[in-house]
């Protein structure tokens, strides 16, 4: 045997092994004589002393490690498979139990049981942060709807001791009524929170804290108020027990108004006593937005109290006045008796509510005629050197329809101009033959008839102008040419006047102060410069010469035109002594800074009900007041002005 790596193994270890490789000996004694005598074997199969590859001449293979046969191997591949299976169910389950869990936890964050709800509640309290709806102000800030904070009192009955005894002493301190007590409890019964006085007068406030009864508790609640009353009531309307617009302003822009409520939760210990604020359920409050209005409510004022003389010297149904500028569209007062008051909405009637300027329709009547006039001049129809015949104060149109003027004047013709100057129905008649019905429709709807003026106010109405095809041929054209046959508004009359006065351009009217830096309103040319001024000195005219004298003024130069129109007798024609009293008029003539326009309904004629006597007078005053006091610097001083008019001089 060749000399190698087996030499120092004995003879008897080499007749073992080649037993073993024999497979003549027993396995048990094979192997106990292998871990005896071949110290290999401790290693294992294919130990230390292993050979690879293969043995010399004579040599056994000692160690080699056995194949594995193809079956062997199958059965560990899929045993890795089921270690491999199993443990993909195990994270499975682990993966939906936490899934479980995390859903579980998001239910008792978001939707509890009501029984676990309950639990939470005693150790958590939610604190609500009251927003203050927006104010309301007149273009110099001064408020005329704000809102503040009061007390509400409330009962919580589960802290009183004796329901008799309660009731009967808060209706002792407080004036209340016991049964109205008991019967507000007994409706509630299982309520903590029963609501007896939603705001607190500051009397009753201070005979609460000296008080100190049990099952009496405050709240803070917002209140509306009105610190100017009545001024512009109609115009402002009112807020609701619910803190809601219900009418007016405060309805039209309610949204704007309305305040976003915040709120905080605070965490409570088993005593009750605060631990902390959970952050993340803090809801900041969020007030309303402050909107100015284009009132000025000294002028405000002015209408309205002239208004309130003019309903007690001619007891009409209702008297209306607006005052515009007429190069913004701003309206610096819009009044209407009989007047309201926002603070008394819940007992006063609805019908004092309305702002009439805006919902009320009426034949307008001669304040008409220096739209059409103006209209009919701007098309070229007419010139003003013509003239037209007064046709005695009465004249048979070629259909058949007699036409009639109050009076001549003592004239047997009139110019173009003086057509408007002495209020001619026979005058604007024989002028609107020259014209069709569409081009007399479209100087109507030009100037804003028959549409709403997109002011935004609560109610307003497009008043009623039909189209062409709906007129009668042998009337409509003509009575249009004097203001019958269509519906006006107050705010749609003094617009269309506005236009006139701001040199043919009308502008839409708004009760929102407006941006003069932002030229954010509309303007439409509806006359040229020419015409329009030349509309504004007939008009002066009528003033000084026609049925406005009334009118004239020792401080400012007036443009207008009064209106005596009958009212309409529903499917009788009109009514032969009821009418609506009307004048519109700007100042100054040559650069308008106002235009301003009263509307009396149905004055009572034993004393006047001529435009030129009940409504020019009042338009005059508040002009001649809100143009001082816009600073618009008068003709005469107000010494001599004085003078002229007989005033007694001052003591001082």
């Amino acid at each position: 045997m060749q000399d190698g790596l087996f030499d120092h193994l004995d003879d008897s270890s080499k007749e073992e092994n080649d037993c073993r490789l024999d497979n003549s000996a027993d396995e048990g004694e094979l192997q106990e004589d292998k871990e005896e005598q071949n110290p290999n074997a401790a290693l294992g199969e294919g130990g230390l002393f292993t050979m690879r590859g293969g043995a010399g001449k004579g040599m056994s293979h000692v160690g080699a490690p056995k194949m594995m046969k193809a079956g062997e191997k199958g059965d560990e591949t899929q045993g890795a498979n089921r270690v491999l299976l199993i443990g993909s169910i195990m994270a499975g389950c682990i993966t939906i139990l936490f899934l479980t869990m995390l859903g579980r936890v998001v239910q008792l964050q978001t939707q509890p049981e009501e029984q676990l709800q309950q639990r939470m509640n005693r150790y958590h309290s939610k604190v609500n942060l009251l927003g203050r709806r927006g104010m309301i102000t007149d273009r110099q800030g001064r408020p005329l709807a704000v809102s503040r904070v009061k007390k509400k009192l409330f009962i919580d009955p589960k802290l009183i001791e004796d329901r008799g005894i309660f009731s009967d002493t808060i209706a002792h301190y407080f004036n209340y009524d016991p049964l109205w007590i008991e019967k507000k409890m007994s409706q509630s019964p299982k309520s903590r929170y029963i609501v007896i006085d939603k705001a607190l007068t500051d009397e009753r406030l201070e005979i609460y804290k000296k008080l100190k009864l049990p099952g009496l508790a405050l709240d803070d609640t917002i209140i509306r108020e009105y610190p100017q009353g009545s001024t512009a009531g109609q115009l402002i309307g009112f807020v609701g027990d619910e803190g809601v617009g219900l009418s007016g302003l405060e309805l039209t822009y309610d949204k704007r108004l309305t305040a976003e409520k915040g709120q905080f939760v605070y965490s409570r210990d088993a005593r009750g006593r605060a631990l902390g604020v959970d952050q993340a359920k803090y809801q900041p409050n969020e007030n309303g937005e402050n909107i100015a209005l284009s009132i000025d409510t000294f002028i405000q004022e002015m209408a309205e109290d002239v208004l309130d003389r003019l309903m007690k010297k001619y007891t009409p149904q209702y008297a209306m006045m607006i005052v515009m500028d007429p190069h913004t569209g701003e309206i610096l007062a819009m009044a209407t008796n009989p007047g309201f008051d926002p603070r008394e909405f819940r007992t006063a009637k609805q019908e004092l509510q309305k702002n009439r300027c805006v919902t009320d329709l009426f034949e307008p009547g001669s304040i008409m005629k220096p739209i059409i006039w103006s209209g009919i001049t701007q098309l070229g129809k007419v010139k003003a050197g013509e003239s037209f015949s007064s046709k005695q104060g009465r004249w048979t149109t070629p259909y058949g329809r007699l036409i009639r003027d109050a009076t001549t004047h003592g004239k047997d013709k009139y110019t173009w101009p003086e057509v408007l100057i002495y209020s001619s129905n026979i005058g604007m008649s024989q002028a609107s033959n020259r014209i069709t019905n569409q081009q007399m429709y479209e100087i109507l709807t030009t100037f804003g008839f028959g549409k709403s003026t997109n002011s935004k106010l609560p109610g307003e109405i497009p008043g009623l102008l039909y189209k062409p095809s709906g007129w009668n041929k042998n009337y409509s054209k003509h009575s249009l040419s004097f203001g019958q046959e269509i519906g006006v508004t107050a705010l749609q009359m003094i617009t269309a006047i506005s236009a006139i006065a701001n040199d043919g351009v009308k502008v839409t009217p708004t009760i929102e102060l407006r941006d003069q830096y932002s030229g954010l309103y509309t303007e439409q040319r509806v006359l040229t410069t020419a015409v329009a001024q030349f509309t504004r000195e007939t008009m002066h005219r009528q003033v000084q010469e026609g049925g406005g004298k009334r009118a004239i003024s020792k401080k400012y130069d007036f443009f207008g035109k009064t209106g005596t129109a009958q009212l309409v007798n529903p499917g009788k024609g009109y009514f032969q002594d009821r009418y609506m009293s009307s004048f519109v008029a700007g100042a100054p003539v040559d650069e308008p800074k106002l235009v301003i326009g009263c509307f009396v309904k149905d004055p009572n004629k034993k004393v006047a009900h001529y435009g030129g006597t009940v409504s020019a007078p009042a338009v005059r005053e508040v002009m001649e007041k809100a143009l001082q006091y816009l600073g618009v610097p008068p003709k005469v001083t107000d010494e001599d002005y004085k003078a002229e008019e007989g005033w007694p001089a001052d003591k001082n």
